[in-house]
């Protein structure tokens, strides 16, 4: 089973308590919403759109190259952008 979750604290340990088998990750659309927080309305949609490339990449591989690319372009502006999406 796969539990898809918000990022409440202890929500995880609460499904897996239950369900030991369970594969609990963070749910995408909180983790964008919640890193996109900080960043002026202005450069969201640019921001958004870079982030898209991460998490719909094809491979792992593709989606790390694509994270780095993310990294450069962006964390001199929001340096905690880049390694929130590490936690995906």
């Amino acid at each position: 089973m796969i539990a898809c979750v918000d990022g409440l604290t202890g929500f995880p340990n609460a499904i897996e308590t239950v369900f030991p088998k369970t594969q609990v990750q963070l749910c995408i659309v909180h983790m964008v919403r919640n890193s996109v927080a900080f960043v002026p309305w202005q450069q969201r949609k640019q921001v958004c759109a870079d982030l898209k490339t991460i998490y719909s990449a094809a491979t792992e591989s593709e989606a790390e190259f694509n994270l780095e690319l993310f990294a450069e372009k962006w964390d001199k502006q929001y340096p905690r952008l880049s390694s929130k999406m590490c936690k995906v």
